[in-house]
């Protein structure tokens, strides 16, 4: 195995931490798992999968509760209300037609948790959204339903980008994109150019966006590993005064940075890159899942970057 591809393998990992705790105020007993309840379940997280790629708005109203929280654990994205879910996936379906959501179910948990709800599950698991436009993107969830005269309804979601793998240390997190290390062109016509190189001491990345045309920075990047929450981020500055923020996950054969940006006029953006390398001198990276204040933007077109130049700075 060549060593960029033995350094793009050590890039597949993930660490998952979701905690579900009790309700408030409330000591969660865990009791035997039954059959009957088991089967309501997964037939009600069944409906609210169909419900999400059928689109059906008022379904997913009826399946969650009225302050269900989602939570990205990846970002700290967190939403409070069922309005506000239902908005965040229509937001990604406008942008992606044809996104299609899968789920599996790994394992419950039930509890007792005493005489305000009849009982409360949780259901751990690993969904997958495809579309045509993008990689099919895997995330680990944990789900909290409770169950009220006789109906079980979701009042929690957390989620977790995931690639498989096991624990990576900071150190193994940032060799893993070693291979981004170097000078490179875009194939469009601004041809703008990315210089990459180590800090020194080797813990952090530092990407710089030049206008060849000025020969100015248009932008900074830093990549590092986040000890608290086991991830590798991105910190963005523009030179027009805006500036943003991400996470790296890995795929099968692309990465992914899933990132937010303050514009210089104060407007919120988000969007995803999908970097995939083409070869140890080439990769293809497209802006997808684009949002300007919550409205959906298209995607970007795809731009091969070719490296025109070896590691800068390589401060051992």
């Amino acid at each position: 195995m060549s060593r960029y591809l033995r350094t793009f393998a050590v890039g597949l990992w993930t660490f998952l931490v979701l905690s579900v705790s009790c309700l408030p105020g409330q000591e969660a007993a865990p009791v035997p798992v039954n059959a009957e309840s088991e089967a309501s379940v997964r037939e009600h997280l069944k409906r609210y999968v169909q419900a999400f790629n059928e689109r059906q708005w008022e379904s997913i109203d009826q399946l969650v509760s009225r302050s269900v929280t989602y939570r990205d654990e990846s970002s700290g994205d967190q939403i409070a209300s069922s309005q506000g879910l239902i908005d965040r996936i229509k937001a990604a379906v406008e942008s992606e037609k044809d996104l299609a959501l899968q789920a599996r179910i790994d394992r419950m948990e039930f509890h007792d948790v005493g005489d305000d709800v009849d009982g409360k599950a949780v259901v751990h698991g690993v969904t997958k959204l495809t579309s045509a436009a993008m990689p099919a993107e895997a995330s680990a969830f944990v789900v909290v339903l409770v169950k009220d005269a006789g109906q079980w309804t979701i009042v929690s979601i957390a989620e977790q980008p995931m690639t498989g793998g096991s624990e990576t240390t900071g150190d193994q997190a940032i060799e893993s994109l070693e291979w981004l290390l170097g000078t490179w062109e875009g194939m469009s016509d601004r041809q703008l150019r990315s210089e990459v190189e180590y800090l020194p001491g080797r813990k952090f990345i530092r990407r710089t966006i030049i206008d060849p045309a000025t020969e100015g920075s248009l932008a900074y990047e830093l990549i590092g590993f986040d000890a608290k929450l086991n991830v590798v981020r991105s910190w963005m500055f523009f030179s027009d005064g805006s500036f943003g923020g991400g996470v790296w996950s890995g795929g099968a054969d692309h990465w992914s940075l899933k990132l937010t940006q303050t514009m210089s006029d104060g407007r919120t953006a988000s969007g995803t890159y999908v970097i995939r390398p083409v070869d140890s001198d080439t990769m293809v990276v497209q802006m997808i899942s684009r949002e300007v204040e919550g409205e959906p933007m298209p995607s970007g077109a795809e731009i091969t970057m070719k490296r025109i130049g070896q590691a800068i700075g390589d401060d051992r």
